[in-house]
């Protein structure tokens, strides 16, 4: 709990999911407000009562500060009042502020810079903050997404755990376009990664979000906006690489890829597979299955049948582990009524681009040479796998692609 603020039942940094899954996301959405505020209000709240202008993680560190507080980030708190709260959650410390009138003074005793440092400071009053958060809560639950995002405003006191409540509600509110859900979901991983400079816990959360979010960043922000949430987590002491140490090997994913939709066929040497795209940290959720959380992406395949002739292009989904487990493959049935073509047809609009390497293979047509590329698609026509007309447009795509024989 951030100093009072949000309660365990309502991860938010955890639930900003992937865009795709945003359908899934407003019943969850309304689910963790309902149960959040009925805890909050179990606990009192709103109430008249101590503030320290901070916002603290979950072992009394001061993350971020608000209206001219004298606490630094960075600042850990010890003691309030004579009860000691240092490394414990921050729920003792909430439940020490409480006991504390708006307009007291308080003895509180911080670690500064490795320094024991008694500070005296006058209270604020605590109301405002958590009317504002109740009602954003309230209407969140009734589905009120408009009004969950009114009532939070642009208040600075409420920190990331704030801001990602209200990205959340742009997210699933209809009147928010993709570029607003994208600004609002910025701005919450911005304030994220600032106040996880003096939060070691919440860093791996954060990246995971930030991967999950990417694409809808670059696409509606731009790329340089994704490299500033990259460089802010390039700033936390003694995590300077873990962004990139997170990271996965792109390449090795598509191998396994391949090899488990290859598995799946009846003759796995024909296959021809086309994965333009790359992976995205995410979820994805199969017709009348639980959603399966992982790296996803999707492509075709067209391989041979049992008569020895290809049976045109048919779509996959495939969802990895971060370790390159396989959780899920899925292949289409090529028909008219194709529900994973379908399914694959809306989602690939939120996938990255394929690997560079990828990219660089399928121009130059390595390793194949421009003979070798219009055997192939004679093969796929004798097959039946391309029309005349495909044929054609594809014979005429490689002879302007400027290839030797």
């Amino acid at each position: 709990m951030k100093n009072g603020m949000l309660g365990a039942s309502l991860l938010l940094t955890a639930a900003l999911a992937a865009p795709f899954a945003c359908a899934a996301q407003g019943g969850s959405l309304k689910s963790d407000a309902k149960a959040t505020a009925k805890e909050l209000r179990a606990l009192g709240e709103p109430m008249d009562r101590c503030s320290l202008a901070a916002i603290t993680s979950d072992a009394s560190v001061v993350t971020g500060t608000y209206g001219g507080s004298v606490l630094r980030p960075g600042d850990r708190i010890l003691s309030i009042n004579g009860q000691d709260v240092a490394g414990q959650s921050s729920s003792v410390l909430s439940a020490a502020l409480r006991r504390i009138a708006p307009d007291a003074t308080v003895a509180v005793v911080v670690e500064r810079a490795g320094t024991r440092t008694d500070l005296s400071l006058p209270c604020g009053n605590s109301r405002s903050r958590m009317e504002a958060l109740l009602n954003s809560l309230d209407a969140a639950a009734r589905g009120n997404y408009g009004a969950c995002i009114n009532a939070l405003g642009d208040r600075k006191d409420l920190g990331a755990q704030g801001a990602i409540l209200r990205a959340r509600c742009a997210t699933a509110a209809s009147s928010v376009g993709p570029a607003g859900q994208a600004e609002w979901t910025y701005e919450a991983l911005k304030l994220g990664i600032a106040e996880a400079q003096w939060d070691a816990g919440a860093r791996s959360n954060l990246i995971d979000v930030m991967r999950r979010q990417q694409v809808q960043i670059n696409k509606y922000l731009g790329e340089d906006r994704y490299a500033a949430l990259v460089a802010g987590t390039e700033r936390w002491p003694g995590a300077e690489t873990l962004y990139k140490r997170t990271d996965v090997d792109q390449g090795q994913l598509r191998r396994i890829a391949q090899d488990a939709v290859r598995g799946r066929l009846l003759d796995p040497d024909s296959a021809r597979i086309d994965m333009p795209y790359g992976f995205l940290r995410g979820s994805w959720r199969p017709m009348l299955q639980k959603e399966v959380d992982g790296y996803w992406t999707c492509g075709t395949v067209n391989a041979k049948n049992r008569m020895g002739g290809y049976v045109g292009s048919t779509a996959f989904v495939v969802v990895l582990g971060q370790e390159g487990q396989v959780k899920y493959v899925e292949l289409g049935n090529g028909r008219d009524l194709d529900i994973l073509g379908t399914q694959c047809a809306k989602a690939v609009a939120y996938l990255p681009p394929a690997p560079v390497e990828h990219e660089a293979r399928a121009s130059s047509g390595s390793p194949g040479s421009l003979a070798d590329e219009l055997k192939q698609l004679a093969e796929l026509k004798a097959s039946g796998a391309l029309t005349e007309a495909e044929f054609e447009a594809a014979k005429q795509r490689v002879l302007s692609s400027g290839k030797t024989p």
